[in-house]
């Protein structure tokens, strides 16, 4: 894959933080000394090396702005934005002037290792002829448990299943909230107008015939969701390993 573009979503205001987002965008909240979502684009930098980035924004846009910029370390950035809270379908479809080719789909609220974004971009690449898109899946449920769930059939996702069960069976996997797709991908999700998610396109492409398969996540990985997982600390260790 020669080139790629990464799209960032952070314009939610992230309610279930309560008072901790009355003036603060959820993804610029500090995490042991930067925002959240400065600690995604560093671990997207240093695995993949893109020439640009998009960020969508809504809630509290200018705080995005202010600290990102329009270049970021050595990278460009690029902004979409509207006001309202129009659910993350809409916010990545307001990029689609921006995306000419395959791109990397990134929550802002959600940190993983370097490594895990390499292993998602190499299993992609590996697959690109064959399918729509390459989803990050985790092992580990309990960072998200609101995030859609993933069962698998021959190496490719079988259902995705959003709203997700409370009670998740044996082998199934959590979405991280990070994915790499094909650009039709943003054709599929303007046809799903019945669904909020960015999501959406997995649901009912998998329906459709649409081949998607995964990239296994085995280890610590984080979600800022609520006041509670803002931690101390970002701890990865020597446990993260991909399949």
């Amino acid at each position: 894959m020669d080139s790629f573009t990464v799209l960032l979503v952070a314009g939610g205001r992230g309610a279930r933080m309560k008072d901790v987002t009355d003036e603060c965008q959820k993804c610029m909240i500090p995490v042991d000394g930067k925002p959240i979502m400065a600690w995604s684009m560093d671990a997207i930098r240093d695995a993949l090396s893109p020439e640009k980035m998009i960020i969508a924004t809504g809630y509290h846009a200018d705080q995005v702005y202010d600290y990102f910029g329009d270049k970021y370390q050595d990278i460009a950035v690029l902004y979409v934005h509207h006001d309202e809270m129009i659910g993350s379908r809409k916010r990545v479809l307001l990029a689609d002037h921006l995306i000419s080719g395959p791109f990397l789909f990134h929550s802002g609220d959600v940190v993983v290792p370097g490594a895990a974004l390499r292993a998602l971009h190499d299993t992609f690449v590996r697959g690109a002829e064959c399918v729509l898109g390459t989803i990050l899946a985790a092992e580990y449920h309990d960072p998200a448990l609101s995030h859609g769930v993933i069962c698998m059939e021959n190496e490719r996702i079988a259902e995705y299943i959003y709203p997700a069960p409370t009670h998740p069976g044996y082998g199934m996997f959590r979405s991280t909230g990070i994915a790499f797709f094909q650009r039709r991908y943003l054709d599929l999700l303007k046809q799903c107008e019945q669904e909020s998610e960015w999501s959406g396109g997995i649901k009912i492409g998998v329906r459709c015939g649409e081949k998607f398969n995964v990239a296994v996540l085995k280890g610590l990985w984080y979600h800022f969701a609520y006041a509670e997982d803002i931690v101390p600390t970002m701890k990865f260790g020597h446990t993260q390993r991909m399949k």
